[in-house]
C-alpha cells in the first residue's frame, strides 16, 4: 500500500468549513493499522463528499467488483434464483428432487402395493395383474389367456412406469458404472453417457426377444395376410402375451417421457420429447382401434436397429 500523506491544519480547516466532518481523520480513533477502513467509512457516509471536495492525496480510486465477488455477493440475483443443476441443465426444483429421489420413491411404491397384495387387499391386484379376460368363446367361458382391452388397463401401465423407473435407477447408478470404470473411463460425462446408453441397449434387447417369442407363437407369424385378416371381428381378443407386450411398451415409451427430464440435457430435447409423444399417441391409437397385431410387428421391426445404435452411442 502507497504510504498515505498526512493532512495540514489548513487542509482540514478548508474541509470543516464545507461540512464534510466525517472525512476528517480523528487521531485517537483512527490508528495506522485501520486507516483503510476509516477511509472506506467517510465515503460510505450518509452525505459524503463527491471526489472533487477532496485534495488530490486524499481521493481513492474506485475499483470495479471481480465476477467471482459479484456471484458469491449475497444480493447477487444469482443467489436469489434456485440453484442451477449443471448436470440437467434446469433449476426446477421438483426435477433436480425426483432425479435425486427416483430409486427410493418408486421402490416405496412398490413395496406398499407388494406388501398389500400379500396382505390380501384387493385394489393392488388391479394394478399388479392384467385385468379384463375375455368372456367372448362360443360357450361364454371365461378364456384364462386371452383378453379384452379395458379401463383397467392405465392402472396396469402406471404400476409398470413404476418398475421401469425403479429398474432403469438400480441399473444406472449400481450396476452400470463398474463396466467403464474396467474399461478405463475416466470422464464423468462418457461415464454417464455410457450408462444411459447400456440401460436403452438391454432393455430394447429383452423387449425384443420377448416380442419375438410372441410373434412365433402367433398366428400372423410371417404372415402378413393375418395381421388384417376378419378386422376387427377377430382382434378385439388378444393373447396373455401380445397384451402384455403391448402395455409393457407403451409404459416404457411413457416413462421416456420422464427419463429425458432427469438425464443429461442434449440439444436435440425438443426433438426428443416430441418423437416420444408421437410414439405413444401412435401406440395409444392402434391399441385403441384393434391394429395391435400390426403394432406388435411394426414395434419389432423399429426396435431392432435401436439395440445397434444404443451400442454404438455406449462406445462413441
Amino acid at each position: 500500500m502507497p504510504p498515505i500523506e498526512v493532512m495540514s491544519q489548513p487542509n482540514i480547516a478548508a474541509l470543516a468549513d464545507h461540512g464534510h466532518t466525517n472525512a476528517l481523520y480523528r487521531p485517537n480513533t483512527v490508528s495506522e493499522g485501520n486507516i483503510d477502513g476509516a477511509i472506506d467509512h467517510s465515503f460510505t457516509s450518509a452525505k459524503a463528499p463527491s471526489s472533487a471536495a477532496f485534495p488530490h492525496h486524499m481521493r481513492l480510486r474506485s475499483r470495479r467488483p471481480s465476477k467471482s465477488a459479484s456471484i458469491n455477493d449475497a444480493s447477487s440475483p444469482q443467489r436469489l434464483s434456485p440453484k442451477r443443476n449443471v448436470i440437467l441443465n434446469t433449476r426446477n426444483p421438483v426435477i433436480i428432487w425426483l432425479a435425486k429421489n427416483e430409486l427410493h420413491l418408486s421402490l416405496f411404491l412398490l413395496a406398499i402395493a407388494h406388501s398389500c397384495y400379500w396382505a390380501g387387499y384387493e385394489w393392488p391386484s388391479l394394478w399388479i395383474r392384467m385385468q379384463h379376460k375375455s368372456t367372448l368363446a362360443d360357450n361364454h367361458a371365461v378364456e384364462s389367456h386371452r383378453y379384452v382391452r379395458g379401463v383397467h388397463d392405465i392402472k396396469f401401465v402406471c404400476y409398470w412406469v413404476v418398475q421401469i423407473i425403479a429398474a432403469r435407477s438400480i441399473l444406472l447408478h449400481h450396476v452400470l458404472p463398474a463396466i467403464p470404470r474396467c474399461l478405463g473411463i475416466t470422464n464423468d460425462r462418457r461415464e454417464r453417457r455410457f450408462c444411459e446408453m447400456g440401460w436403452s441397449m438391454l432393455y430394447i434387447l429383452s423387449s425384443w426377444c420377448i416380442g419375438f417369442r410372441v410373434w412365433q407363437t402367433s398366428p400372423y407369424f410371417m404372415s402378413t395376410q393375418n395381421m388384417y385378416v376378419n378386422y376387427p371381428d377377430d382382434h378385439v381378443v388378444m393373447p396373455y402375451g401380445l397384451k402384455w407386450f403391448y402395455l409393457v411398451q407403451t409404459a416404457f415409451w411413457l416413462s421416456n417421457v420422464y427419463t429425458i427430464h432427469v438425464e443429461e440435457r442434449r440439444k436435440d430435447h425438443n426433438e426428443m420429447l416430441a418423437h416420444h409423444v408421437v410414439t405413444i399417441t401412435l401406440v395409444l391409437c392402434s391399441y385403441a382401434f384393434h391394429f395391435t397385431r400390426f403394432g406388435h410387428v411394426f414395434m419389432l421391426v423399429m426396435d431392432f436397429p435401436d439395440i445397434f445404435l444404443s451400442a454404438a452411442k455406449m462406445f462413441r
